[in-house]
């Protein structure tokens, strides 16, 4: 053998060694772009990063808009009847961030208390509203609140199966007519439905619920029905990770795998070249 072949064949064994480490450059690069960076923009979607996570662990039962109008049903309701309506949800987390909520420009909430803020987290997972205002317990101001009928439901939450598994419900009232869970029964909502797909919708319904059963106990006078009727809001669903981050992760699995075939294919190649 020429020493310019001997010179020659340690560069081509470079070369082949070169295939190798570009095969595992390409499998880290791809798993970079579609595994890691799609998981953690789903972490930064959900908010983890900043702490407003939308997980079914730190969710709030009401986002801002359905809060928001339900705070505003009430007030309409408050106005005809002279009766003050709210709202007492127990979620049986403990670390949840209520939503700031949203109003029309007609709307003029009272002030929440400063313990209440919406920029921390609730320590004990206790949502409020009421026709005064998301966050405002109508029976902590008597002086605009003499007379008040609150829904309350208390949940436990099941860490392990991530959602709600028992719920217990009733309307709370210092007017002089008994009110209880078996009325909210009779318009359908049970609490087996506030444990069902559409728990946060039947919730709203419950809440919105509370004028109409106070006028047909004689608590108050019926609230006439509006010109166009709006439905109660229906509450945010929890949702779970979207159908496009599995869709990255399957091209991932499917590129990561011809990286795979690519390094052994060099590998042979260049044991084949060797010997």
């Amino acid at each position: 053998m020429s020493s310019t072949q001997q010179r020659k064949k340690p560069a081509q064994n470079k070369k082949k060694d070169n295939s190798g480490t570009y095969g595992c450059l390409f499998v880290i690069v791809l798993t970079a772009v579609f595994v890691v960076g799609p998981i953690l923009w789903g972490m930064y979607d959900e908010g983890v990063f900043d702490g407003s996570s939308k997980s079914s662990e730190t969710a709030p039962v009401f986002g801002g808009r359905e809060s928001g109008l339900l705070a505003e049903q009430l007030a309409e309701a408050s106005k005809v009847q002279n009766v003050c309506y709210g709202w007492e949800i127990d979620s049986g987390r403990s670390f949840v961030r209520p939503a700031a909520p949203v109003y029309s420009g007609t709307f003029t909430p009272a002030p929440v208390p400063s313990t209440d803020s919406f920029d921390d987290p609730s320590s004990d997972g206790v949502e409020l509203g009421s026709n005064l205002g998301v966050g405002v317990d109508p029976r902590k101001v008597p002086d605009r609140c003499p007379r008040w009928v609150v829904f309350t439901a208390d949940y436990y939450y099941s860490s392990i199966d991530k959602e709600w598994t028992s719920v217990s419900s009733g309307i709370k009232t210092n007017l002089d007519i008994t009110l209880t869970g078996f009325d909210l029964d009779d318009l359908g909502i049970t609490n087996q439905e506030l444990l069902g797909d559409n728990a946060n919708g039947r919730l709203a319904d419950a809440i919105g619920a509370l004028p109409m059963i106070v006028a047909e106990k004689g608590g108050a006078q019926p609230v006439p029905a509006p010109a166009a009727a709006q439905p109660p809001p229906a509450g945010d669903e929890v949702s779970g990770p979207g159908v496009g981050r599995y869709i990255f992760m399957g091209i991932a699995i499917l590129l990561i795998a011809g990286g795979l075939v690519w390094i052994i294919a060099a590998a042979v190649r260049s044991r084949g070249s060797e010997s």
